[in-house]
């Protein structure tokens, strides 16, 4: 949860990830820096590091469509998880349910 960690850890612990993922050639200057919170937990300071280190999208765990609508919103998008499409009573994904959204 990186909103319990202190703002210098919060950087560490992001730097360093970018860092590894650059090293084992995963990275490089043409992907996007995309971090998604662990458990969905930010705060400003992981937003402000956001900006330091150039990632360009974070993702939340709140449900939705990730909406590009203003500043700001760029490290707070919404995304689907596979569970959210999941019919119980078929034990299959089922992607009826999208065109309500």
């Amino acid at each position: 949860w990186l909103n319990f960690l202190s703002y210098d850890e919060q950087y560490q612990e992001i730097n360093q990830s970018f860092m590894k993922l650059e090293e084992i050639k995963v990275l490089d200057n043409l992907t996007p820096r995309v971090l998604c919170y662990p458990y969905g937990a930010f705060n400003e300071d992981t937003l402000c590091i956001n900006k330091l280190l150039k990632v360009d999208y974070g993702f939340t765990t709140e449900v939705g469509p990730a909406k590009l609508t203003k500043e700001g919103t760029f490290y707070k998008l919404k995304r689907w998880d596979t569970n959210d499409f999941w019919d119980s009573k078929w034990k299959r994904p089922d992607s009826s349910c999208i065109k309500n959204i």
